[in-house]
């Protein structure tokens, strides 16, 4: 049986498929050797919008943080996708970027006004007299991970966010000949 496929292998035909086969495995079964895409992985792509590896331990690592602090004990990363963290921070993040998408769509824009008094007027950022603190905006700097600039960008798409949100879930007022086919 041997003695047959080594003549079989010595053919011109068997050579061609050998040579066809290993030329498809040098392009595409092993390509990425070969060609460099960085070391960035893209988990999900909503039109322009790429959600990176990078991104998502990102806010993984957040939410656990927060998870963590909501069940009083220090939560493990396997803890964490036992308890299905990292399917909701990827359905969040896709969420955002669908949210991120159709703002840029309907060209939705938060004023520099309105970012700043959403910031001075949030709960989370007031000391006990009901003033804007510095050190509680820091604060959350410090537990989200981002930088100033970055966080104020998030805050800007999140109402922008809330703009699409609000929009869809707003009463909106029926003449009466109307709501009485409803």
């Amino acid at each position: 049986m041997l003695n047959s496929m080594r003549k079989s292998v010595g053919s011109w035909a068997i050579k061609i498929l050998l040579g066809l086969l290993v030329l498809s495995f040098a392009l595409w079964g092993i390509g990425d050797i070969f060609v460099s895409r960085g070391n960035q992985k893209i988990l999900a792509k909503i039109n322009n919008t790429e959600i990176e590896a990078n991104d998502f331990f990102k806010a993984y690592i957040f939410n656990l943080n927060q998870l963590s602090q909501q069940v009083g004990k220090s939560l493990t990363p396997k803890e964490g996708e036992n308890l299905g963290l990292v399917k909701s921070t990827l359905n969040i993040l896709i969420a955002d970027a669908i949210f991120n998408e159709t703002s840029k769509s309907m060209k939705l824009s938060v004023s520099d006004n309105t970012l700043r008094d959403a910031i001075f007027n949030a709960p989370a950022f007031k000391d006990n007299t009901g003033n804007f603190n510095r050190f509680a905006f820091e604060r959350y700097l410090n537990m989200s991970g981002l930088n100033e600039e970055n966080a104020l960008e998030k805050i800007r798409k999140d109402l922008a966010k809330e703009q699409i949100f609000s929009s869809i879930t707003n009463e909106a007022i029926l003449p009466i000949s109307i709501s009485k086919y409803i």
